[in-house]
């Protein structure tokens, strides 16, 4: 999706990005634009893709919502350059990735319907274990949940 932009004094319209509504890409951008971030002052899209060590395209496409999600690399190395909480924007992620997967059977206010817990026990548990680990137990929850479904 695209606003239409015109410039007053040049008289010029151009197509600009809407802006996120993912609070993923909303808490990057926001902390990309904070003078009070890692780097002590605003950075640019450029500056933040040499600081993550990933191409601008790829960026670009996180911050505008044209990837579906970001790889936990991505998102750990953003974290670390702009001073945001991983486990936070692990939860964004969750929460969308959710909301995507099963937007066709959800109606009404999708920011109503469905809320992660706010309990942080599992996030705090998440970032202490190893990729290994943390495939493993994502399989036993997939394990619990079927046979919650078949009750």
């Amino acid at each position: 999706m695209f606003l239409v932009y015109v410039n007053i004094k040049t008289c010029m319209m151009c197509l600009m990005p809407t802006p996120p509504t993912s609070a993923y890409a909303a808490a990057i951008r926001s902390q990309m634009e904070n003078p009070k971030n890692a780097q002590g002052r605003k950075i640019s899209l450029k500056e933040l893709a040499e600081l993550v060590g990933m191409s601008y395209e790829h960026c670009r496409k996180v911050i505008f919502e044209e990837l579906p999600i970001a790889s936990e690399r991505f998102t750990l190395a953003v974290c670390r350059a702009l001073g945001l909480n991983p486990g936070e924007m692990w939860r964004h992620q969750v929460q969308e990735k959710t909301m995507r997967r099963f937007e066709s059977m959800i109606s009404g206010d999708r920011d109503a319907t469905l809320q992660l817990p706010d309990d942080n026990r599992l996030t705090k548990v998440w970032w202490a274990m190893t990729e290994d680990d943390r495939h493993v137990a994502l399989r036993m929850m997939e394990g619990l949940a079927a046979l919650n479904r078949k009750k």
